[in-house]
């Protein structure tokens, strides 16, 4: 079982989801349930991935994040 969510820091859903979604998981935890989040934030990896690496830790999440590339897929 798997969960895919896509989020961004300045999505206001998001913000209020990712909380929820790491309670339900460490609820969960027996259940072996796999979470992919992908982050939507627009910028260089560089510059994204330690804004979000911040902001987790600011939410004091435990989650881990993709980035969406913008690459088209065909």
């Amino acid at each position: 079982k798997s969960i895919l969510s896509f989020w961004a820091t300045w999505c206001s859903p998001c913000v209020i989801e990712l909380p929820r979604i790491q309670k339900n998981l460490n609820a969960l935890a027996s259940k072996n349930i796999k979470l992919f989040l992908v982050n939507e934030d627009s910028g260089p990896p560089e510059q994204v991935f330690p804004e979000n690496e911040a902001w987790f830790v600011s939410q004091k999440l435990k989650l881990s994040s993709y980035l969406d590339s913008g690459a088209e897929l065909l």
